[in-house]
């Protein structure tokens, strides 16, 4: 595999002293709004912001990166493209160190963002010419229901302890 995009949606980034980042409220992929969308009022989240990291096999270089998140009611929103001395400096310092993969972090906050319709929002984003969904969120409303199209994902996760056995995590209590 020559690339590879990931990316999670949460409430904050945080970037540490360190150079870490720092991801807070990891959304699992079906999240419910307070207030459900009308032609009269619109929901809202608080701060929506998408983290996404791209590898990249450091043999190959790549020319362009650019990112867009798709909403549910058909808009785009282009978050614009990866300057290309950012690429060009992922690439060069990969080469130095020896490692196998370029690596290119990007990050979007939304403050107070407006939910007009309900349904799927994407992150894309496409190296050179070939298009990646790197995160996705269900936006739905009304009460908590056993849909399995609006399962919580947590429901699926399991911690793995290093040295030890696995555990699978208990589903959240009903």
């Amino acid at each position: 595999m020559t690339k590879s995009v990931v990316g999670m949606f949460c409430e904050d980034i945080r970037a540490e002293k360190s150079g870490a980042f720092t991801l807070v409220g990891i959304m699992p992929d079906n999240v419910r709004v307070p207030v459900a969308p009308t032609p009269d009022q619109h929901g809202m989240i608080p701060k929506l912001c998408v983290y996404i990291r791209i590898n990249l096999d450091s043999a190959t270089p790549i020319k362009t990166i650019s990112t867009k998140v798709h909403l549910p009611d058909g808009n785009v929103l282009d978050l614009g493209n990866v300057a290309p001395n950012i690429i060009e400096k992922a690439f060069e310092g990969t080469l130095a160190k020896g490692s196998p993969l370029a690596t290119i972090v990007l990050r979007a906050e939304f403050p107070a963002f407006p939910v007009t319709t309900l349904g799927r929002i994407f992150a894309k984003v496409t190296v050179d010419d070939e298009e990646f969904i790197a995160a996705q969120l269900k936006l739905a409303s009304g009460p908590e229901t056993n849909d399995p199209a609006v399962e919580d994902v947590r429901h699926y996760s399991q911690m793995i302890k290093v040295g030890g056995p696995t555990t699978p995590t208990e589903p959240p209590p009903s």
